[in-house]
């Protein structure tokens, strides 16, 4: 992958304060109502539970959309560093533009500044946007409604059990307010982080299938760290060459395969596939595995380098 990590840093923490700011609010939300419910007092400017659910939405689809977007113009990057003549590169392009035009608007508002700057995006902005819409992650803000209002009323039922007063139960809030901020930081470094790495991979997948790029990019290779963290089967994984047209295959293959999976895919041209002699075997789908300086045709994925039935778990809950 082309861009570094010095673009991707901000726009990750960028999304990622958002994302706990929001997530803060809607646990407010749910506090006061929950006192308000006793008796308590509630100030008046004490946030909606539902309106904040949907900002908290709106946070996710943000942030994931505009990795998606970096991923999309990191793919367009490299075909043209290999072959300038195949796509356009809008040469006012910013990466700080992804982290401004997500700020404070709306997710449709931030997808339409982004298609009137850089219309040779707006087919991955297009496919981005039904993906990560804010409707299809509300389930994520029920999710954290649920968590948040579990823990609350627990206090609740305790603080009632031992015959104490509302403003004792108002003070227990606020340790869960803290006990929640916890939560919501690990959620932050584990669940939302890797949401965004899988949104890049999906952004630089849609840009290789771009019309304007056919039969330009050819097939994927699968690529892990290989360091001591390196899980096993990513390991096995490594080397793993497949088709850009071969779906199935692809699905198994997706990264990240499980939270802080460093894991990613190299994208193999029609020239570079035709020098290694394989252009013919990845237009009939075979799988190939890249080994000691040899690539070889597999029978399938090998059974060491599939994921496992948590990361298929994953895959299916996170990657979409």
């Amino acid at each position: 992958m082309t861009i570094a990590a010095d673009w991707l840093q901000p726009l990750h923490e960028r999304a990622s304060y958002d994302v706990a700011s929001a997530l803060k609010r809607l646990m407010d939300a749910i506090i006061a109502r929950e006192v308000g419910a006793e008796g308590g007092d509630v100030p008046d400017d004490a946030p909606d539970v539902d309106a904040s659910m949907m900002a908290f939405a709106q946070a996710i689809g943000k942030g994931r959309m505009a990795s998606g977007l970096f991923g999309g113009m990191d793919m367009a990057r490299e075909v043209n560093a290999a072959s300038p003549a195949r796509v356009e590169i809008p040469q006012q392009f910013k990466e700080a533009d992804l982290i401004n035009d997500f700020g404070d608007v709306t997710f449709n508002e931030a997808v339409r500044a982004f298609r009137q700057r850089y219309p040779v995006m707006r087919h991955v902005a297009d496919q981005l946007a039904t993906q990560f819409a804010p409707e299809s992650l509300f389930w994520v803000s029920k999710a954290a409604n649920e968590s948040i209002t579990k823990r609350v009323k627990a206090v609740l039922s305790k603080a009632l059990a031992d015959g104490t007063t509302v403003q004792d139960f108002e003070r227990a809030t606020r340790r869960i307010a803290a006990s929640t901020a916890s939560w919501s930081s690990s959620y932050l470094h584990t669940v939302f982080r890797t949401n965004l790495a899988s949104a890049y991979a999906e952004g630089r997948r849609i840009q290789a299938r771009n019309p304007d790029l056919e039969g330009f990019v050819v097939g994927w290779e699968y690529q892990a760290v290989g360091d001591k963290d390196t899980r096993d089967n990513h390991e096995a994984a490594n080397g793993i060459i497949w088709s850009v047209e071969d779906d199935a295959t692809a699905k198994l293959m997706k990264v990240p395969r499980g939270f802080q999976c460093r894991c990613s895919h190299r994208m193999l041209t029609k020239p570079e596939a035709t020098n290694l002699g394989i252009v013919d075997k990845l237009k009939d789908k075979r799988i190939l595995k890249r080994s000691g300086g040899r690539i070889r045709v597999v029978g399938g994925v090998p059974r060491d380098a599939l994921p496992t039935n948590a990361e298929m778990v994953f895959l299916g809950g996170y990657n979409g």
